[in-house]
């Protein structure tokens, strides 16, 4: 029995010996791998300190001598870090963002992660090129792509100047990355939607051609599904009731009466190729890159969109439908803030309409200007001391001036902002254009359809008792007053022919003007350059 109980002691022992022999030779050999990481690392480091840096690479120079020449994608374990994981997805994607993925260093990166991954050769060079296409990336998410932007926009440009030593300092590298985009709400919700539409589409030249409504609507809505299927508006399943709905979103989604029918311009944006809607949405991505922040709180009238957007604290407040210039008197570019606006105005007619419309149509009928509430500005002047008959561009030296009332132009109120092109925000009489798809009708300056809606946002936001159920008075009265708030109310008019919707989808809109062809054409240019 002893015998039994020795042998079984022993045989204990033995176990407990092995097992913290096999602890010693286990940390020991952890040991030895944490030194050697350190080893490589230093040695990375120290290559590092003494590589040759191209006379372009300054800004790469500048970055690891603030950074005392560390490395930026290794870390303690001697392996790429997550970030550097997180930056080639990136690169991989960058066509989410309207970039092209080509520009970044990508097949460089394979062959040296590659490398590295096999038998540790290539650090150096991986470390560099990551950082390459980290610098190259951020530079374009920041500015864009184009060097001439003011060609393409009146809008203000901002400072596009970067300090990558100070963005690229050892952590969240990938957060500093993002934060060079534009931060502005309409930019964020546009670069998501590219991103999934990206996700989700084929970017070709190929389209599917929409059928005439009038003469065949069955095969016109077959087309319209298989369009609205690879544009995520519907599923193959998806059939009769299902369809005109899906018709209907996509409308209201682009702008367009959500009817359910497959008019001209349903149909026309319907037929928009994978390629038109990805460059379309690119160009826009750039232009939101050149111009300065416009902060948290401000009005955005934006052209191709036909609408009005009233932002506070980057949130949507009011969203009014717009008439905008046409063709031939578009409405231009502005930035500005808000001076004061006028309840019951009177409109001064400028010259180039008197000239042009109101000279021709007293011509035809002398009772016009009287009957539609026009005078003359000047002083002891009536509309029938004019000879009309002989009158044209050059001779007519009178100012006319529409009375306030129901038949105004300007309808009954109008927002004042100081630009070069006398444009200005108003009420309309002619309601009906604001049921229309493309709303192409002023002589530039933008129409609202509920004008009170910012009125009354203003008066709230003053908080002046003086104020206090003003408007209304005003309007029942008829009496003609201006109001002058103390606040800063910035002013934003803006061509943007791509937006994203709150539901994640691309908002594609006509391009009225043709602003777009030559920059896309430029945009082409870069972004195919393989440098």
């Amino acid at each position: 029995m002893k015998l039994s109980f020795y042998i079984l002691l022993l045989f204990i022992l033995s176990v407990l010996i092995r097992c913290n022999n096999t602890d010693n030779t286990s940390k020991s050999e952890e040991e030895l791998i944490v030194e050697n990481n350190e080893k490589e690392i230093e040695q990375l480091n120290s290559d590092l300190k003494k590589y040759s840096f191209e006379p372009q690479d300054s800004i790469l120079k500048s970055v690891y001598d603030t950074n005392d020449f560390k490395n930026l994608w290794f870390n303690e374990n001697f392996i790429l870090s997550e970030e550097a994981i997180q930056l080639i997805d990136l690169l991989q994607k960058a066509n989410g963002f309207g970039l092209n993925p080509v520009h970044y260093h990508l097949d460089s990166l394979e062959v040296y992660k590659t490398a590295f991954e096999t038998n540790f050769q290539n650090a150096l060079e991986l470390e560099i090129t990551l950082s390459k296409s980290y610098v190259k990336f951020g530079t374009h998410l920041h500015r864009g792509l184009i060097d001439t932007p003011k060609v393409y926009t009146d809008l203000k440009l901002k400072d596009s100047l970067i300090s990558f030593s100070k963005v690229m300092k050892k952590g969240e590298l990938i957060k500093q990355l993002l934060l060079l985009q534009p931060q502005h709400i309409e930019y964020q919700k546009l670069q998501k939607a590219l991103a999934k539409y990206v996700s989700e589409n084929e970017i070709s030249d190929d389209f599917i051609a929409i059928p005439n409504f009038k003469k065949d609507s069955v095969k016109s809505y077959e087309a319209a599904k298989l369009a609205l299927i690879k544009l995520d508006y519907l599923s193959s399943s998806d059939t009769g009731i299902q369809i005109v709905e899906g018709v209907k979103l996509f409308q209201e989604d682009n702008g367009l009466t959500p009817d359910g029918l497959i008019g001209k311009h349903t149909a026309e944006m319907l037929e928009y190729s994978g390629s038109k809607i990805y460059f379309q949405a690119a160009i826009n991505l750039e232009k939101w890159r050149w111009i300065e922040d416009w902060g948290k709180d401000y009005f955005f009238a934006n052209i191709p969109e036909f609408l009005f957007k009233v932002y506070e604290n980057n949130e949507l407040v009011i969203n009014n439908r717009t008439v905008v210039g046409t063709s031939y008197t578009p409405t231009p570019e502005i930035q500005s803030q808000l001076k004061y606006f006028i309840v019951n105005p009177e409109w001064h007619v400028p010259y180039s309409i008197t000239s042009g419309e109101l000279i021709p149509k007293m011509k035809k009928d002398p009772t016009y200007l009287e009957r539609n509430g026009y005078a003359i500005s000047t002083k002891g002047v009536a509309i029938n001391d004019i000879d009309w008959e002989n009158a044209n561009a050059s001779s007519f030296k009178y100012t006319i001036k529409q009375k306030s009332g129901s038949s105004n132009a300007l309808g009954k109120v109008k927002f004042i902002f100081d630009n070069k092109h006398s444009v200005y925000f108003h009420d309309t009489p002619s309601k009906s254009f604001f049921k229309k798809d493309i709303r192409t009708y002023s002589h530039g300056c933008v129409r609202l359809e509920n004008p009170f809606d910012v009125a009354n946002y203003i008066v709230n936001k003053e908080e002046n008792p003086k104020w206090e159920n003003l408007i209304d008075t005003l309007l029942v009265k008829k009496t003609t007053k201006t109001m002058t708030p103390s606040g800063i109310y910035p002013i934003h008019i803006a061509y943007f022919s791509s937006t994203g919707t709150n539901n994640g989808h691309l908002k594609t809109m006509l391009d009225v003007y043709k602003k777009d062809e030559a920059l896309i054409e430029a945009f082409k240019n870069k972004y195919f350059l393989k440098d």
